[in-house]
């Protein structure tokens, strides 16, 4: 609330990629040994997570010491401003 009364808008945060869930056939299909998480399919150049070395193909496995879920639990995270 503080946020909005003081800049008129919130600020939420984001990583900067793109990707989709792993389910069991796209990890046979790409030969990932994961079998849940996330395929990060598109990082935004500049972004956080382009910052920090992520690239397409990484999967995240984990998130907050969290097991890696669906990402629509996790859009906040992944979606640009």
């Amino acid at each position: 609330m503080e946020q909005i009364i003081r800049d008129g808008s919130v600020t939420r945060g984001w990583i900067g990629v793109g990707g989709r869930d792993i389910t069991r056939e796209l990890a046979e299909t790409l030969q990932i040994k994961a079998s849940r998480g996330a395929l990060i399919t598109q990082v935004v150049r500049g972004g956080p997570a382009d910052q920090a070395g992520v690239k397409p193909g990484d999967v995240l496995r984990r998130s907050k010491r969290q097991p890696g879920g669906r990402l629509g639990r996790r859009a906040q995270l992944w979606s640009p401003r």
